[in-house]
């Protein structure tokens, strides 16, 4: 059996970039600032399944930490980009989100990010590497305009595959459960102040949870929503997130 490889993929960086909508209320993106080794480190770790050290980014003279993008929720990164950049050719590189932060679409702002940089920085093109099981990814990189390169018969077969499968492929929204009826809505006074139940069912389940994330009426701890469902739901529980409403809204 040959050596695996992965699969690529270019992008044509005289397109211009899609635009998107509006990130959900509590996202932000940034670049790293100096301190973001910790968080690049649990994302990628997280998102990948194996331990990653910063260090690889910051021996990596096509790497800059201005060139790490994260896309933060409130106050915890969730999610990464970064540029390599390398005689004038810039590639798409540890694109990762955070199990806590997967199935809202966040992926495709700081991949966003990363993208509108390259094109800061004047480059022809753009290309990345992944692999044929991150479907979702993929469908995120064409959107983005990235084409498959097919160089050869084997990732032909390839290809033919991941579009198969992405055809198959359908990402169920989670529930969202409103609190009250629109326009009954006690305090109410934007849309950032409809308080929702974001639901994580289990089948035949032995109980159900409300989880409410912490942060002093102020933010959401992200660490403390999505990620204590998911455990509930490994332990057969259902679990319910409630998005309660903070500061400036409550």
């Amino acid at each position: 059996m040959g050596e695996y490889r992965q699969l690529k993929m270019i992008r044509d960086m005289n397109i211009p970039l899609p635009v998107l909508p509006a990130m959900p209320h509590g996202f932000s993106i940034h670049s790293d600032d100096g301190t973001c080794a910790g968080a690049w480190e649990w994302i990628i770790s997280g998102s990948f399944g194996q331990k990653y050290s910063y260090e690889m980014i910051l021996n990596d003279p096509s790497c800059a930490r201005a060139r790490v993008f994260f896309v933060k929720e409130y106050s915890q990164d969730v999610g990464t980009a970064a540029v390599q950049l390398r005689d004038g050719a810039a590639t798409l590189h540890m694109v990762g989100v955070h199990p806590v932060g997967e199935g809202r679409g966040i992926a495709k702002y700081v991949v966003h990010a990363a993208l509108k940089c390259m094109v800061d920085l004047g480059v022809s093109c753009a290309n990345l590497t992944t692999d044929d099981y991150r479907l979702s990814a993929i469908v995120e990189y064409l959107q983005m305009g990235f084409e498959p390169v097919i160089d050869d018969d084997e990732m032909e077969v390839r290809w033919k595959a991941v579009r198969e499968q992405i055809a198959a492929f359908k990402k169920v929204p989670r529930e969202l459960i409103p609190l009250w009826p629109s326009g009954n809505i006690p305090y109410w006074q934007d849309e950032q102040c409809i308080p929702t139940l974001e639901a994580y069912p289990v089948e035949g389940a032995c109980g159900a949870v409300v989880v409410c994330p912490g942060g002093g009426y102020y933010i959401k701890a992200s660490h403390e929503g999505v990620h204590v469902a998911r455990m509930l739901n490994a332990a057969g529980i259902s679990a319910y997130v409630l998005d309660y409403r903070v500061h400036p809204c409550y």
